[in-house]
């Protein structure tokens, strides 16, 4: 079968099996497998796939309609234009995170001037996407991240070490929940987090969420998941900084009142903000300390 041919086939099984990104999932696969850019694909329709290189592309294919994420398939996935090692021990990147990110880029750009070593705490690091991404944005950035598992925390640092931002990133097994004990007082400029914060009894959660990713990264207890949330926003006043400082976290759907209510609670904050992601809902909230000489 030739390259073109192999493209489309895919697409067409991926789509009328329901895929919605089904050209996106067929380019990424036959990147992973043949080693080739969408550009080189382009350019060369008549390459001929090779049997060994169809059988592995069949594979993936097979896994892939069984309902398992690609990104767990092929063990990586794109975030913030760099490319993250995942394993079913991490939840697999989402693009509305990136505006997470970029909010923090910004005002670390913003607040800090070259030369500074702004300090980032990450509550639940996972596959490490957001704090590897800010160090490689951010030379002068450090960073400390804390998650349950040690599973997503050696997934973390083998993306640490892809971007080679090891040097800068400290990674300790602890429940955020206990985030100030655990770190014995010291405090922070900028405290990320993306927590679990689904409701067990959520209907819109899609299967493959259910069945494939960690369920401790993605659910948490409590009316409208709000439990694991709030331990970690209770946590606030004893790990931020208490002038020239920010917290930003990633909710639910449904939850921004809830978060804003959290925020506010703690009488840290001078200004606090919600950001809407890409489809218009209301997906991060974002907390800034007074700006104090």
């Amino acid at each position: 079968m030739k390259l073109a041919e192999t493209f489309y086939y895919l697409r067409d099984k991926l789509r009328n099996a329901g895929v919605v990104a089904c050209d996106l999932e067929a380019e990424w696969t036959i990147e992973n497998v043949l080693g080739i850019s969408t550009l080189e694909r382009i350019q060369r329709p008549d390459r001929a796939v090779t049997i060994d290189e169809m059988q592995k592309i069949e594979l993936i294919l097979e896994r892939r309609l069984s309902g398992e994420p690609l990104a767990y398939i092929l063990g990586e996935k794109e975030f913030f234009g760099l490319k993250f090692k995942v394993s079913r021990d991490v939840l697999i990147p989402r693009p509305e995170t990136e505006l997470l990110v970029e909010q923090a880029f910004e005002w670390a750009k913003d607040h800090f001037v070259k030369g500074s070593s702004p300090e980032l705490l990450e509550l639940g690091v996972g596959s490490g996407c957001i704090s590897v991404t800010l160090l490689h944005l951010i030379p002068e950035l450090k960073a400390t991240a804390l998650d349950i598992s040690p599973g997503a925390l050696k997934i973390a640092s083998e993306n640490a070490r892809r971007y080679d931002v090891a040097d800068r990133l400290r990674l300790i097994e602890a429940n955020a929940q206990f985030a100030s004990r655990v770190l014995g007082g010291q405090v922070f400029d900028l405290v990320l987090a993306n927590p679990p914060y689904v409701d067990l009894t959520d209907p819109h959660v899609e299967d493959s969420v259910w069945r494939f990713e960690p369920e401790g990264a993605v659910f948490s207890p409590g009316e409208k998941g709000m439990d694991i949330p709030a331990q970690w926003v209770n946590e606030l006043p004893n790990i931020l900084k208490p002038n020239r400082s920010a917290a930003g976290f990633e909710f639910g759907y449904n939850q921004a009142g809830e978060m804003t209510s959290l925020f506010q609670n703690n009488g840290l904050f001078d200004k606090i903000e919600i950001i809407k992601d890409y489809a218009d809902h209301e997906r991060h909230i974002w907390g800034t300390t007074k700006w104090m000489p």
